[in-house]
């Protein structure tokens, strides 16, 4: 439970790690100027976020600074962005891959300011295909589920 009174809930990110998020923030949508304390954070809530929208969140492109090689620029969309790139056929005899990725454009883009903090530089929030929401532990469930 959170200071606030709120009940915290337990959200596994796309790479496994676990975040508790507050049940009055899992309604707060990204904005422009919104600010994190680390990368980490701002991957873990759009992923958070994805979810309880109904998408997948993907990192995407980044850039590094010129100085020492850290990412100072994050790019997070959702799994649907862009479209696959073509390659030859390598055999006959395989089935092609389902087409999953549909040229959408919702993402957030992260920059580090020089006081350290990750803000949001860049925000779309429109789909161009129909969104799943799911439970908040929807996820994690079948991932629990599928182990023996």
């Amino acid at each position: 439970m959170s200071e606030d009174g709120d009940m915290d809930q337990i959200v596994e990110s796309s790479n496994g790690k676990e975040l508790a998020i507050s049940d009055a923030s899992s309604d707060i949508e990204p904005c422009v100027g919104m600010e994190f304390e680390s990368e980490e954070a701002a991957k873990v809530f759009y992923d958070a976020y994805a979810t309880h929208v109904g998408f997948i969140m993907r990192v995407d492109a980044f850039r590094r600074s010129m100085r020492d090689g850290k990412v100072v620029w994050r790019r997070l969309v959702c799994n649907k962005e862009g479209f696959r790139k073509l390659r030859p056929r390598r055999s006959e005899n395989r089935k092609p891959r389902a087409v999953t990725r549909e040229g959408c454009k919702a993402m957030i883009v992260v920059k580090k300011e020089k006081a350290g903090k990750w803000v949001v530089t860049r925000f779309v929030k429109e789909h161009n295909h129909p969104l799943v929401p799911t439970p908040a532990n929807g996820r994690r469930t079948v991932l629990l589920s599928q182990t023996p």
